[in-house]
């Protein structure tokens, strides 16, 4: 109940930016996912993995070059590492879809015909659905990543951070790279703890309202 309310507001806020917005359009990009991730004190050396990112952008300016940068993104998380075990090589990989809604304060500077702008803000996530997988001896295991809060759950919701960037627009096009940390613990597991960290380099088409 509560994620269904937290959906709804998350939609009447982008139908909000979108009827007030001066630029909306398509988002289009990738990320480059990783994660913090800690099992009974040890933290695991992980690697990035490379996700897509694509959604909805909605800028609207508040006052001068002072706005707010929102909008809805499906986007994809998530981490690789490996370990060894009796001699062996194991790697680990998993890929979790998200449903993100970014509210970043912007603050553009005029330079001819390209605005240079900085945001930050926070970042609200709801984990959908995803997959582990698991390679020993060339063979690969498939899982399905639960989200959720009861005992079957692997991870859980939602997932909350901070959006930090820069990026130029030139015309109907912007094009910005973000870093991503994420502030909350999303283990399901009271001796782990994973934090999700994303670096996004995405394009924009605006159409000018």
């Amino acid at each position: 109940m509560v994620m269904k309310k937290l959906c709804v507001i998350g939609l009447f806020l982008l139908i909000s930016a979108g009827v007030n917005a001066q630029k909306i359009g398509i988002k289009v990009g990738a990320n480059f996912a990783d994660a913090k991730i800690e099992e009974d004190g040890i933290v695991l050396d992980t690697k990035s993995k490379i996700g897509i990112v694509i959604g909805i952008a909605a800028d609207f300016k508040i006052v001068g070059g002072l706005g707010i940068n929102t909008g809805v993104d499906f986007g994809q998380k998530g981490t690789k590492w490996s370990e060894e075990f009796m001699g062996a090589e194991i790697e680990f990989a998993t890929k979790l879809n998200y449903i993100i809604i970014p509210a970043r304060l912007a603050y553009t500077f005029e330079t001819g015909s390209l605005g240079i702008f900085i945001e930050a803000g926070p970042y609200f996530g709801i984990g959908l659905d995803g997959k582990s997988e698991i390679t020993m001896d060339g063979e690969t295991e498939v899982e399905d990543v639960k989200f959720g809060s009861d005992d079957e759950a692997d991870l859980t919701n939602p997932d909350i951070g901070l959006s930090a960037g820069l990026g130029i627009y030139a015309g109907p096009i912007r094009a910005a790279i973000n870093y991503d940390p994420g502030l909350v613990n999303i283990s399901n597991l009271d001796s782990g703890s994973i934090k999700t960290g994303s670096v996004i380099i995405s394009v924009a088409f605006l159409f000018i309202k």
